[in-house]
């Protein structure tokens, strides 16, 4: 089980209910053209994001304004994701289209320009 400081997962935001998290029908699943039958079957019945995925958008919904990468992670609870595993909770949001690009810059630790991501 995942969490997030400060956030009660079973909160709705701003017009979004959990409901609405798990019965969303975005992109389909991917699977190579040369998979089994099978995992073409079940890249198609994907239909729900996953608990990891969920706690990602929940940190964003919970920061309307939008974050960095950097501070999403900083936002989840010690030991749950590393870095880069909550880039690519938060790439597959892209994707399924619940997250986009702010179209805003801040700075990382670093002094380098990142995008802020905001829940849509």
């Amino acid at each position: 089980m995942f969490s997030v400081k400060g956030i009660n997962r079973r909160t709705n935001f701003e017009g979004v209910t959990m409901e609405d998290l798990f019965t969303w029908k975005g992109p389909r699943a991917k699977a190579r053209r040369n998979d089994p039958r099978t995992s073409l079957e079940a890249a198609d019945s994907v239909k729900r994001i996953r608990e990891s995925q969920q706690v990602i958008l929940e940190v964003l919904l919970a920061h309307s304004a939008g974050l960095t990468d950097e501070q999403i992670f900083a936002c989840l609870r010690p030991g749950t994701f590393s870095p880069s595993g909550a880039r690519s909770r938060r790439h597959e949001l892209v994707e399924r289209g619940l997250v986009k690009d702010s179209e805003r810059r801040e700075r990382t630790k670093s002094g380098r320009q990142t995008i802020v991501w905001v829940a849509l």
